[in-house]
């Protein structure tokens, strides 16, 4: 009976022990609804002119000579870090690449006039916000944080690490494969156009590993917000994501990469869940429950 009891006591503080780490580990969500977007709009990157013009380096002097200004900002919202980039080229037309703010809700039209839009029409979880990331391949494949920050998104607590993404397709890229447009053919069975994801450091230096989303495989076409488990499948220690874009042509037996997909290169992102790294308090708990439980069983 005695013995018993000691593994009653013992399984009773086991018990306490997986709540307590299963609560010092639970994942945090950040829903990116403290943004400043109104209602069913969003953040045009074009209001970046006006605002002063940073140095880009080897970009600038490129640029420059196509008769480029480039202009970029970097946010941090709820400890989420990323930037955006206008390009304001008088020869070849405006462009941006980066990440945008929206709380768009149209999610029936088609085209690139609709490009700030999620086809799910709202942010995740009830949340009317989110982030449009556009890649135009000016920083795409760069994936060193150092060289190309726009490109990436990552969490300003080195007392964290990224645990996962909730993502979905944009109006604009969801109907271009669904029903083709201009420059995209409509996808049939083996084409595929997927979203490549890279984990890094907290150094932004040392890459971790990399997983691949599958925007659109064939006539199956992301439609929801679609959870990305960067734990399980690059992970720990993951402070920073970079992406890219790679897609198959089937008809041309034909693997295009970066700005050289026909398929937009767009995705919507809704959410990150951030996991906390236990304080040395919650450690010693832990060690003093079951240093307890086991001068029990010693009785």
């Amino acid at each position: 009976m005695r013995t018993n009891g000691n593994i009653s006591v013992c399984a009773g503080v086991l018990s306490a022990l997986a709540i307590m780490a299963q609560t010092s580990l639970a994942g945090v969500l950040y829903d990116f609804s403290d943004l400043p977007v109104e209602r069913n709009s969003h953040y045009d990157p074009k209001d970046l002119i006006g605002t002063g013009m940073e140095e880009q380096g080897f970009a600038d002097a490129f640029g420059s000579l196509l008769g480029s200004d480039i202009y970029h900002s970097y946010n941090n919202y709820g400890g989420v870090e990323y930037g955006v980039l206008y390009n304001n080229n008088i020869y070849m037309g405006p462009s941006w690449h980066g990440f945008a703010w929206s709380s768009m809700e149209d999610a029936t039209t088609p085209g690139v006039g609709n490009q700030y839009s999620a086809i799910t029409g709202s942010g995740y979880g009830g949340s009317g916000n989110y982030l449009i990331f556009y890649g135009d391949g000016a920083g795409l494949g760069i994936k060193n944080y150092s060289q190309d920050a726009l490109a990436t998104i990552g969490i300003s607590s080195p007392d964290a690490d990224i645990e996962g993404i909730w993502i979905t397709n944009t109006a604009y890229a969801y109907y271009s494969m669904l029903n083709g447009d201009s420059r995209n053919d409509k996808f049939e069975d083996g084409d595929v156009f997927k979203l490549i994801i890279s984990g890094y450091d907290i150094t932004g230096e040392n890459e971790l590993g990399t997983c691949e989303v599958y925007l659109g495989n064939g006539t199956d076409i992301i439609d929801t917000w679609t959870y990305v488990d960067i734990l399980a499948d690059i992970g720990k220690d993951v402070k920073l994501l970079s992406f890219s874009f790679e897609q198959y042509d089937s008809s041309k037996g034909k693997t295009l990469k970066e700005h050289g997909c026909t398929a937009p290169t767009y995705f919507a992102l809704g959410g990150i869940i951030t996991s906390p790294i236990p304080e040395p308090s919650a450690y010693a708990a832990i060690f003093g429950a079951l240093a307890f439980a086991l001068a029990i069983k010693k009785k």
